[in-house]
């Protein structure tokens, strides 16, 4: 199935009938018109387009050649210098040139993968104070593209709050922009708490952010949350194993268990298994790649952690768990 992005990104600006489409464009090029920035043939040819859905980006690169640099850097994968031309054309007067650019500006951040910078340009641009909506006809890709980023984000409340207001505000959406809002509900009615899924998706998130030189108090906490949630794993692991008679025990009584009479020297895993108990329960789980993604001083501190937490029998098996699935990518 096609990346729910790809999705977002490839879709046609939407309007949610030709009469509003009609409206903006007469709009815009009235707009333009008053300006008395261009030719009398860049005119004609304007109006000569005035059903094509990419009106207003055209209209707005033959009124701004800065709009023009900057798309052309985007296309070409000059991301920092796209970023910085968007940037300052969504602080202009015109509000045509200014809804456009911080579309395109949120979209930079998306394809430098830095989702969290991306979030907060979106949600500014679908505030209501900023009129961004009634000037543009990328209303339903921005809020898709919000809920992209707040999903990968690990922000999954906001998400479900996102894609409703989609619902709500843009029910004739197009078949592209459903598919993709689909995608997202699917993915958050999956979602499962407490699981390595759940482990591999805080740990994907690490990486992109420290790939993203973030090191701020948020992603330390979610650093922390990793070490958290494989915590309260263990312990579930442990508490299966004493069900079962496994001589795991709870960190309460373990002091009070007998040794076993032939205790192994070391924890085993089964090279390629990959396999602790109930730590494995969470279906298409990759947290191996999650893992091997995490730069290695982020492996150690979390390594380190467990050190300090767990004890050896269980400790050995989680970080010959991950060795092992990161070793198989």
């Amino acid at each position: 199935m096609m990346n729910t992005l790809v999705i977002i990104l490839m879709a046609l600006p939407f309007y949610e009938s030709a009469t509003d489409a009609l409206l903006l464009h007469d709009r815009f090029l009235a707009h333009v018109d008053g300006l008395g920035t261009l030719s009398a043939e860049q005119l004609a040819s304007l109006h000569m387009e005035a059903r094509d859905t990419q009106l207003i980006v055209r209209g707005l690169s033959l009124l701004e050649p800065a709009f023009a640099d900057a798309l052309a850097h985007f296309d070409y994968g000059r991301y920092d210098a796209a970023a910085s031309g968007f940037a300052q054309l969504q602080a202009a007067d015109d509000p045509f040139l200014s809804a456009e650019s911080g579309y395109w500006l949120a979209r930079t951040e998306v394809a430098r993968d830095r989702l969290e910078e991306a979030e907060r340009l979106l949600l500014d641009w679908s505030a209501p104070a900023t009129g961004h909506s009634q000037h543009s006809v990328r209303g339903a890709q921005v809020l898709l593209l919000l809920a992209h980023c707040q999903l990968n984000n690990l922000r999954f409340d906001e998400t479900a709050a996102t894609l409703e207001t989609v619902a709500t505000e843009y029910p004739q959406t197009s078949e592209a922009l459903a598919i993709a809002a689909q995608q997202m509900k699917l993915e958050l009615s999956r979602r499962e708490r407490g699981t390595l899924g759940e482990v591999a998706d805080y740990m994907d998130y690490s990486a992109s952010r420290l790939a993203a030189e973030d090191d701020s108090q948020s992603v330390r906490r979610q650093q922390d949350h990793i070490v958290e949630l494989l915590d309260n794993l263990i312990e579930q692991a442990e508490q299966n194993e004493q069900r079962q008679g496994g001589g795991g025990g709870s960190r309460q009584n373990r002091g009070q268990r007998q040794s076993p009479s032939n205790p192994l020297e070391e924890s085993r895993v089964t090279p390629g298994a990959g396999k602790v108990g109930e730590l494995h329960t969470a279906p298409k789980a990759d947290p191996g790649e999650m893992w091997g993604k995490l730069p290695p001083s982020e492996r150690e501190r979390i390594l380190q952690s467990l050190r300090n937490r767990f004890p050896s029998r269980y400790r050995q098996l989680v970080e010959q768990y991950y060795r092992s699935m990161a070793e198989e990518k």
